[in-house]
């Protein structure tokens, strides 16, 4: 399995801890305010949303996956996108690049055998 974390959120800027450095917007409730020295525009907001989807789905069709498990969907704790596919989709990986995304490896957080284990022990 191929998994990756597709954010707009740059990984320059994070801290060890993963935690985010630059103040930016995080929710649609941002759209008028200032962040980071720019005023979130209802298109800017619409822009970067079309790019998650679209990012998602080509990973999904390059990969040839045809039907999907969504986890943690509006998920407020997360500012990421999390696809694991079953091979390498680097044409999907650069469209995501185009979009404006960044693209890395990463294990996601939201394993079904991890949510077991968290069931297990609650």
């Amino acid at each position: 399995m191929f998994e990756y974390r597709i954010t707009k959120y740059d990984p320059d800027f994070r801290a060890c801890d993963g935690g985010y450095l630059l103040e930016e917007w995080t929710s649609v409730s941002d759209i008028g305010q200032e962040l980071g020295g720019r005023i979130l525009t209802r298109a800017e907001y619409d822009r970067v949303e079309s790019a998650y989807v679209a990012a998602a789905l080509a990973f999904l069709e390059q990969a040839g996956v045809e039907t999907l498990v969504v986890n943690g969907l509006e998920n407020h704790q997360e500012l990421a996108l999390y696809v694991g596919v079953p091979r390498e989709v680097p044409e999907a990986e650069l469209l995501a690049q185009s979009l404006g995304l960044f693209v890395e490896s990463f294990d996601s957080p939201h394993h079904p055998e991890d949510e077991e284990e968290d069931e297990d022990e609650g």
